[in-house]
C-alpha cells in the first residue's frame, strides 16, 4: 500500500464533495461535475496531513505560537490555490498546498 507523506511546508486537504443532495436525496450535479475546474472551486476541507515544517517562517519560537491547523481540522482556503492530487492506488482527490493559503479554521461554538 503507498502512503502520501507531505513534505516540507505542504498541507494535505481532503476537499468537500461538489455534489448537492436535494432534501428528498437526490444528487444534483453541478455544470461540468467531475471537471477539474470546478473541483478547484472548492475551498473547505478537513487537514489529513500537515508537513514537519509548517508555519516555520512565523514567530514560532514565541511562548504563545501554535500551529494554525493540525490534522482533522475542518478548514476554509484560498479558493484556486494549492493543486490537487490523486492517490496512485485509489484515486482519491486530495489538495496539497502551502501552509500559508489556510485561511479559516472552522470550530464549534460552545
Amino acid at each position: 500500500m503507498i502512503k502520501l507523506r507531505v513534505p516540507g511546508h505542504r498541507i494535505l486537504i481532503k476537499p468537500d464533495s461538489v455534489e448537492k443532495v436535494s432534501p428528498g436525496g437526490i444528487v444534483i450535479a453541478r455544470p461540468g461535475h467531475g471537471d477539474k475546474l470546478e473541483m478547484m472551486g472548492t475551498d473547505r476541507g478537513t487537514v489529513v496531513q500537515v508537513g514537519p515544517m509548517c508555519w516555520q517562517n512565523f514567530d514560532y519560537q514565541s511562548p504563545d505560537w501554535k500551529p494554525w491547523a493540525k490534522e482533522g481540522d475542518r478548514v476554509i482556503f484560498a479558493r484556486y490555490s494549492g493543486k490537487i492530487v490523486k492517490h496512485p492506488e485509489t484515486e482519491e482527490e486530495f489538495f496539497i498546498m502551502n501552509d500559508e493559503d489556510i485561511q479559516v479554521v472552522l470550530e464549534e461554538a460552545n
